[in-house]
């Protein structure tokens, strides 16, 4: 990932107003990144920033413990979580809107996360915890999970434990997850909100301002025809990022500069939304299957 991509990501969420932020990593560049952005824009109490540097046991433990390790602690706090990816950027802050997804239901919803805009399976991408006892046991479940079994991909579990559209292999009977850390959940619609690179099915006169946040997922999209190389993917980032960023002398980004911004992106994936999505299952993780590949399969079970 580029160097720019993390103090971007910072600036566009403190600009948005994200009530509290916190971003967690195992690198410490990226540490020092994110106090260089706490700094400068003097948000000492909205920004956050976590370093964890323990070694890992399994090839996937780095990266499930930035992703998931927080969530135990602070949901044993009695805070709700709404857990984002890097290559999502936001429209405008989705935290009210994803609440209401939640608080509609006379019994709020534990567990939300995003799906894909052509396909079945959920998509870790934007992830919604709420605090409560049961959630707190799924996911403590589901942690346990992604570190037993090596190769199980982390959407694939998401998916498995939510019982949504995956029967994973790799997951235990469905027995041994308890009734009590069994959850209630929602998906977030990718057709008009939770945008990704695959499409984006609204009117873009009428439906526009419905876009929340643009997911940069890594699938082949049909709206632009081919999958995106890791190259491309961040110089369309950036690109959006630099598009929406305020200049200097601003104390706010340009409102239009941003509409335009978003305008361009969504005229460009603007396609039909499909008759029926496909059933999908991500498969191994590609750290895992390169060093099946290489012949260090030792190396999973260590």
């Amino acid at each position: 990932m580029d160097a720019r991509w993390v103090p971007y990501f910072l600036h566009r969420a403190l600009d948005l107003r994200i009530p509290r932020l916190v971003f967690a990593t195992p690198a410490a560049q990226w540490m020092a990144l994110c106090e260089d952005v706490r700094q400068t824009r003097q948000r000492l109490s909205d920004l956050l920033c976590l370093w964890f540097s323990s070694p890992a046991a399994r090839p996937l433990d780095v990266h499930d413990k930035a992703k998931f390790y927080l969530l135990p602690i602070f949901l044993s706090l009695g805070l709700d979580v709404i857990s984002l990816d890097l290559d999502v950027f936001m429209f405008q802050d989705p935290t009210a809107r994803i609440l209401e997804t939640v608080y509609s239901k006379a019994l709020p919803l534990d567990v939300a996360a995003t799906d894909h805009f052509d396909g079945t399976c959920l998509n870790a991408g934007v992830l919604f915890v709420r605090a409560s006892d049961q959630a707190l046991l799924w996911v403590l479940h589901f942690i346990e999970w992604l570190h037993k079994y090596p190769y199980g991909h982390f959407q694939n579990g998401l998916d498995a434990f939510l019982g949504h559209s995956i029967l994973e292999p790799q997951l235990p009977d469905s027995s041994v997850l308890p009734t009590a850390a069994r959850v209630s959940y929602a998906v977030l619609g990718t057709d008009l909100e939770y945008v990704t690179l695959a499409g984006w099915g609204g009117s873009l006169e009428k439906q526009r301002h419905q876009a929340l946040l643009l997911h940069f997922t890594p699938a082949i999209s049909a709206a632009l025809g081919s999958g995106l190389a890791h190259g491309e993917k961040q110089v369309l980032l950036l690109h959006l990022f630099n598009a929406t960023a305020r200049r200097p002398g601003e104390k706010e980004p340009d409102a239009r500069r941003q509409q335009m911004a978003k305008w361009k992106v969504l005229h460009r994936l603007h396609t039909n939304v499909p008759r029926w999505r496909t059933p999908c299952y991500v498969g191994i993780h590609p750290t895992v299957t390169h060093l099946v590949e290489s012949g260090l399969y030792e190396e999973l079970l260590a």
